[in-house]
């Protein structure tokens, strides 16, 4: 991590000044993370950086909503939740590099989107529902239908949702879901590929305990 707010000012104003500059040609970086953040030369000229790669680079105009940029470690929150894209996701960006830089460790969960978002709502509040509602990916009909599917998949039987208790879910017992069938099966393509990814991940952990339990039961059977 840097020693002073002094490092991370000059390390701040070398990458935001690119990003800048791209904005006057109607172009986002995209792609701006630790590795493509450079030191020129650090014995002449310390802290002084230079923002490299270039490829991802886009127009503003061409960055589709829901369209999945950056690395998860930096990925803009707006990414996440399916709003409108433009230039300021380098602002969010490079704002994150400089907490990582002067902290010396990542601000927020790396490990998933969910852990991102959940991150950010503790510490900093759920968005504005107005924001909420622009996004693809924070739509009630999809939030109801996960939150079923979280009940359904329950790994603990003891824990998980009876059938009666799933017809009487809030899901079921709605009205008719929206007719805007095309952007409702991308939410959920998106948002079920990510519970899966969290599944998985739960299921991996559960093993991995259970395998050390045994091993340690072996063990003290031994003793």
């Amino acid at each position: 991590n840097l020693s002073s707010i002094s490092d991370v000012h000059r390390v701040g104003q070398g990458a935001s000044l690119p990003s800048m500059h791209l904005i006057k040609v109607n172009m986002a970086h995209c792609d701006i993370k630790l590795d493509n953040i450079m030191l020129v030369n650090q014995a002449s000229e310390p802290f002084r950086v230079k923002l490299i790669d270039f490829g991802l680079t886009k127009n503003p105009g061409d960055m589709q909503t829901g369209t999945l940029m950056q690395n998860l470690r930096f990925r803009a929150p707006e990414v996440i939740l399916g709003l409108p894209l433009d230039e300021r996701v380098d602002t969010w960006t490079v704002g994150y590099v400089l907490a990582l830089l002067y902290t010396g460790f990542h601000i927020h969960p790396v490990d998933s989107e969910y852990a991102v978002i959940r991150s950010l709502t503790m510490k900093q509040g759920m968005p504005d529902q107005e924001l909420l509602d622009q996004g693809w990916f924070t739509d009630s009909e999809v939030d109801l239908f996960l939150k079923l599917l979280w009940q359904m998949l329950e790994i603990d039987p003891n824990k998980r949702i009876t059938p009666e208790e799933a017809l009487k879910h809030p899901f079921f017992t709605m009205e008719q879901p929206s007719a805007d069938s095309e952007r409702i099966q991308s939410k959920l393509l998106f948002q079920v590929e990510h519970l899966f990814c969290e599944l998985i991940l739960r299921c991996s952990i559960y093993s991995h305990f259970l395998l050390q339990f045994h091993a340690l039961s072996y063990f003290i059977i031994a003793l």
